[in-house]
């Protein structure tokens, strides 16, 4: 589904799409302004690190598309000094001096990290987002995958990249303690507090201005080991047609694994009758056991815009603050 959110972003926006290809939630998406043009793969180095790919199932955009990048489990494989060559005979070629890539795949920031890798995409005029370090997984969401649903609705907004990085850093903050993305603005190979001069003045478009949904409370009371969760969520530009909730018990870990499956219960909220932007769901037996437990809120509109997550944390029968993330 972002695959297809990636491609319509960028059509309206007017941005030649010089490469991309997808498999399930996962996507490698390079944006330019300049003609279509057939990159020419040079050899991969046999010593670098890879991340693994499958062949393209999509539709010819007018240029040939490579395999997508796939840290997740794939059938074949592309390095960060491939993709890298592609890019160089891209730039060079059409003169372009500021290209911007996003990952989004387990361990994506492999194609960044010069530390691991014979060579990486890091080098100056070009932004490179990753959705997760070099040794951690990139989680898929009820969605699509929790980075991308949330840069992509900032995106969506009009904001620059390094907002929306921010954002969606944010965002799964929310869902996943070890999933951790990256960015690298400054071609030194590394991501840091000093990445992000660059990203700030770079937008997908200026003009498109849609409006996410924003959620203004959240609630879980319990009942013994039940509950009912309600969350309060104003529209944005659309109607908001799906409300959802991942409940995370005191037992939960992540996966030790390479997987997209986070393994956390989701729970559909219902719109309130007479009760305009009130959500609400009842989940029984579900807080039977001792211990903290999170639950993390998320909204969507009839665009596929999300509103940022929210987080209630309980401790037996006592719901804190949510943390709201704007």
């Amino acid at each position: 589904m972002n695959a297809r959110r990636w491609l319509a972003l960028l059509i309206v926006a007017g941005v030649a799409v010089g490469l991309m290809a997808w498999i399930g939630v996962t996507t490698a998406a390079v944006a330019y302004r300049a003609p279509m043009l057939t990159p020419t793969p040079s050899p991969a180095a046999t010593t670098t690190p890879t991340a693994t790919v499958s062949p393209p199932a999509l539709e010819s955009l007018g240029a040939a598309i490579p395999p997508v990048v796939d840290g997740c489990g794939g059938s074949g494989q592309v390095t960060p000094q491939a993709l890298s060559s592609w890019l160089s005979d891209l730039e060079s070629s059409s003169g372009v001096t500021g290209v911007n890539i996003i990952i989004e795949a387990c361990h994506s920031g492999s194609f960044i990290d010069r530390l691991n890798v014979t060579d990486s995409l890091a080098k100056a005029g070009r932004v490179v987002i990753s959705s997760t370090n070099r040794v951690n997984n990139a989680y898929a969401s009820a969605q699509g995958a929790y980075f991308s649903d949330a840069f992509l609705s900032c995106l969506a907004a009009s904001n620059n990249l390094k907002t929306c990085f921010e954002q969606a850093k944010s965002a799964v903050s929310a869902a996943s303690a070890n999933q951790a993305p990256w960015m690298d603005d400054n071609g030194d190979g590394t991501s840091s507090t000093s990445d992000g001069t660059v990203a700030q003045t770079r937008y997908v478009a200026g003009f498109l201005g849609a409006e996410p949904p924003r959620m203004v409370s959240a609630n879980v009371a319990l009942a013994g080991s039940s509950g009912v969760l309600s969350v309060n969520v104003t529209e944005g530009g659309d109607e908001v047609t799906l409300v959802w909730a991942a409940v995370y018990a005191p037992s939960f870990a992540e996966p030790t694994d390479t997987t997209l499956n986070l393994g956390v219960p989701t729970l559909k909220l219902e719109a309130v009758a007479g009760k305009p932007g009130v959500f609400r769901a009842s989940f029984p037996n579900g807080f039977d056991e001792s211990g903290i437990y999170r639950v993390v809120f998320y909204a969507q509109d009839r665009q596929g815009l999300q509103a940022q997550p929210v987080v209630v944390i309980l401790r037996g029968s006592q719901a804190f603050l949510p943390l709201i993330s704007r």
